[in-house]
């Protein structure tokens, strides 16, 4: 987790696998903190990261299917005065062509995004946002891999000026 802010931020994540969260503090001025989670001998993984400003980003799928070789991560933007920008970075390291939907679930009045990735390839897609108090919420998923969704839903605060990066996990292992 990388904190660009003026201050302090903390998270909680939650795992499908264990009722008990695991609590952050991310220091402010660029900020790390870095953790591991063990995947299941069973492969699925289902983890969500909750924050301040009604921060969430949700990473859920099967490390052992075509979504454990994609990944999506979203950072944002707000440069006074023109409206904030949400930018999703998506990143295919799999074999075969996939497609990735980026829906946005509320605060939003357009349609669903459809991104098609060659093997190897990186894209970027950004949306403005367009509810006026900063909120968004979206989820992408792909045709690839039913398990694969991740969710990043949150509200920027207006005041600031720079780019902010949100968690990643990466999964490092296998229990069992």
């Amino acid at each position: 987790m990388i904190n660009a802010g003026a201050r302090a931020v903390n998270h909680a994540i939650y795992t499908s696998e264990d009722d008990i969260p695991r609590f952050y503090d991310v220091p402010a001025g660029a900020g790390t903190v870095t953790d591991r989670f063990a995947v299941p001998a069973h492969g699925k993984y289902d983890l969500s990261v909750y924050g301040p400003g009604a921060f969430l980003r949700r990473m859920a799928g099967n490390i052992d299917g075509v979504g454990g070789r994609l990944e999506v991560a979203c950072a944002y933007q707000c440069r006074a005065p023109r409206p904030a920008k949400l930018l999703f970075t998506m990143t295919n390291s799999s074999s075969e062509k996939i497609d990735f939907t980026i829906a946005g679930n509320a605060h939003r009045n357009d349609a669903s995004r459809i991104r098609s990735l060659e093997p190897g390839q990186t894209v970027r897609d950004f949306f403005e946002l367009q509810d006026p108090g900063g909120a968004y919420d979206f989820t992408v998923t792909t045709n690839a891999d039913a398990a694969f969704l991740r969710r990043f839903a949150a509200r920027v605060e207006g005041a600031l000026s720079q780019k902010v990066h949100y968690p990643v996990i990466h999964f490092a292992d296998r229990a069992g």
